[in-house]
C-alpha cells in the first residue's frame, strides 16, 4: 500500500470510527490498523520530506530556512539528503533518466558544504518564509 492509499484508507477509518474508537477505548484490531496506516503514511511522507529538501535547495533556499522548516539543524539536512541522494546518485549511474544525476547532486552537496549566511553566530535561525515562527506542528509558537 502506497502512502495516498494508506492516507485514504486512515481517513475512512477515522470517519467510520465509533466513540470508543476515537476515546481510545476501542478493539486492538482498530487500534493495530490504524498503527499500521499511520506506520505507511509517517513513512511515505519522511521520504516526500527529504526530496522535497533537496527541490528547496536546488530552488535555492538556504540550508538554515530547510533546517528551521524541518525543525533540526543544518547537520541533520545533510545527513538525511545524503542517505536518500547517495542512493539516487546510484540510480541515476545504474539507469541513467532515473534518479539524480551527477550535476544536479554536486549542486545540492556544495550548497550543504557552504551552509548559509541565513540566522545569526548565536544559533537563531532566521527564516524568509515563516519569519521566524515555528513550523513544527503543535510547537509552541514564540
Amino acid at each position: 500500500m502506497g502512502v495516498w492509499e494508506a492516507m485514504d484508507a486512515y481517513q475512512a477509518a477515522f470517519a467510520a470510527a465509533t466513540a470508543e474508537e476515537l476515546a481510545g477505548q476501542g478493539g486492538a484490531a482498530y487500534h493495530v490498523r490504524q498503527v499500521a496506516l499511520e506506520t505507511v503514511i509517517a513513512e511515505g511522507m519522511r521520504v516526500c520530506a527529504v526530496i522535497s529538501i533537496h527541490r528547496a535547495l536546488l530552488a535555492g533556499a538556504s540550508v538554515d530556512e530547510v533546517a528551521h522548516a524541518l525543525g533540526s539543524s543544518p547537520a541533520e539536512v545533510a545527513e538525511r539528503w545524503h542517505g536518500w541522494a547517495d542512493g539516487q546518485l546510484r540510480l541515476n549511474t545504474q539507469c541513467p533518466g532515473l534518479g539524480v544525476g551527477r550535476r544536479e547532486y554536486d549542486r545540492v552537496a556544495a550548497a550543504l558544504r557552504a551552509g548559509s549566511s541565513v540566522g545569526g553566530a548565536g544559533g537563531e535561525v532566521g527564516c524568509r518564509v515563516c519569519q521566524g515562527e515555528s513550523t513544527q506542528i503543535g510547537s509552541p509558537r514564540s
